[in-house]
């Protein structure tokens, strides 16, 4: 039943509205912003991809990016925690090696992805320490029972008791230390926390129900009625509480909005509400067109039945298998293959995996669509890209990754692949960008 409940959160977080993965950028009300680790894609990309250089770096391993940084990562064995990283410098021309190292990497991390890029230059991996400049290693600072978690340019560590710290890079005490409602339940979730930046103060929402002041780590105050189940969604100007009708059996959680709750970005009382429209969660998983969204957007949809807001619907059983452009074509979300044939992370990625759905990012313009699925190495892994206008996959040279190749967006015009079989490095850029 856990597995059923926690796909099940997962599909309302983003069915709701509460922006995790959709970053297309767009100022509104107030000055209001979305920060998130994950990048959208350029809109060239519809052009297609074209290689501008490739680079041997060997075969048989994964490869993480951060910044202008990439870490090969050659685990011998699944049994084997001592693995080898190889650091490299990200260029116009290719790769250029800088540093190697033997680390001591835990065989089981548990919350997506693996590896987190906290600021320029340090690589996360549980309580290992990575500076992305040598490759030396270090140890956090913060206990081995805690989760870490990035919420832009702080890690969030919390234990099974709720009880959690930030912290800055380079420091070796906390920011703040509090109990934070929902955190133990939050890294199942994901390890990446948009930050909600309103009038200069910076809030994440932990496991869908409690905002959290990112600088103080204390619980925002909604004054919410009595709901047996709610998700919370930020708006550009406010916040958003939607009631649920929730019903969980052994193999399955479905739920139904059937109440809209708005706020004031100050908190407090509720400022408005309405009765939901039934129906539109049936609909599909809601791939938004923007983010941040107005409540007038939200209303739009959940009080008229209006899916102007929305660019696409994504349907399937458990998890998206095809995606609906609104307006446009429907096509299948193909399954993914493996990271790696050696890694204990690298068991096969497929969109019907009830613990590894996919998610998706538009482009600023929605030209295309980026698939990744929630087991990946790092932010910046993704599977598909998609043409939204005609609905055909973007082909990269080299590339497979239904099998075991790995593609990651280092910059919004920039895509490095790698093929584990023949050892290369791709870097690609938007066709006609050059």
């Amino acid at each position: 039943m856990l597995a059923a409940v926690l796909a099940g959160v997962l599909v309302l977080a983003t069915v709701i509205g509460s922006g995790w993965f959709l970053s297309a950028e767009r100022r509104s009300a107030r000055d209001a912003k979305n920060l998130n680790a994950d990048a959208p894609p350029d809109d060239r990309w519809a052009n297609g991809a074209v290689v501008d250089w490739r680079t041997s770096i060997g075969t048989n391993q994964e490869i993480v990016t951060a910044g202008n940084h990439l870490i090969a990562v050659n685990r011998p064995t699944t049994t084997n925690s001592h693995v080898t990283l190889t650091g490299y410098t990200i260029g116009d021309e290719g790769l250029s090696e800088a540093w190697t190292t033997t680390v001591s990497l835990p065989q089981e991390v548990y919350g997506n992805p693996e590896f987190l890029a906290w600021g320029e230059s340090t690589l996360v991996h549980d309580t290992t320490l990575i500076d992305l400049d040598t490759g030396r290693t270090s140890a956090a600072p913060w206990n081995a029972r805690a989760h870490p978690m990035l919420a832009d340019d702080l890690i969030i560590t919390c234990n099974s008791d709720d009880s959690c710290q930030a912290w800055r890079q380079g420091e070796a005490e906390p920011l703040w230390s509090a109990q934070a409602p929902g955190a133990s339940r939050q890294f199942g979730l994901s390890r990446l926390l948009t930050t909600y930046v309103r009038r200069n103060n910076r809030y994440i929402i932990m496991d869908t129900q409690h905002i959290i002041n990112l600088d103080t780590g204390q619980e925002f105050p909604l004054e919410l009625p009595a709901l047996a189940d709610y998700r919370i969604a930020a708006a550009s100007n406010g916040w958003i509480v939607a009631a649920l009708n929730t019903q969980i059996t052994v193999n399955d959680y479905t739920a139904e909005v059937t109440h809209v709750y708005e706020f004031d970005i100050d908190g407090g009382a509720p400022t408005g509400s309405y009765v939901a429209k039934l129906g539109i969660m049936s609909r599909g998983i809601l791939i938004y067109k923007n983010s941040p969204r107005l409540m007038s957007d939200y209303r739009t949809l959940w009080r008229d039945g209006d899916f102007s807001p929305v660019l696409a619907l994504g349907h399937g059983d458990t998890c998206t298998t095809s995606i609906e452009v609104l307006g446009g074509p429907t096509f299948d979300v193909p399954s993914a293959g493996a990271t790696s044939t050696d890694s204990p992370s690298g068991s096969a990625i497929s969109p019907s995996s009830k613990l590894n759905c996919p998610h998706f990012i538009p482009s600023p313009g929605h030209r295309v669509l980026l698939t990744a699925m929630d087991n990946r190495t790092d932010a910046n892994s993704f599977h598909f890209l998609h043409n939204l206008a005609t609905g055909e996959a973007i082909s990269f040279e080299g590339i497979d990754t239904t099998a075991n190749s790995q593609l990651e967006l280092v910059r919004s015009d920039l895509i490095l692949g790698y093929d584990p079989d023949d050892g290369e490095v791709y870097g690609f850029s938007p066709a006609g960008s050059r």
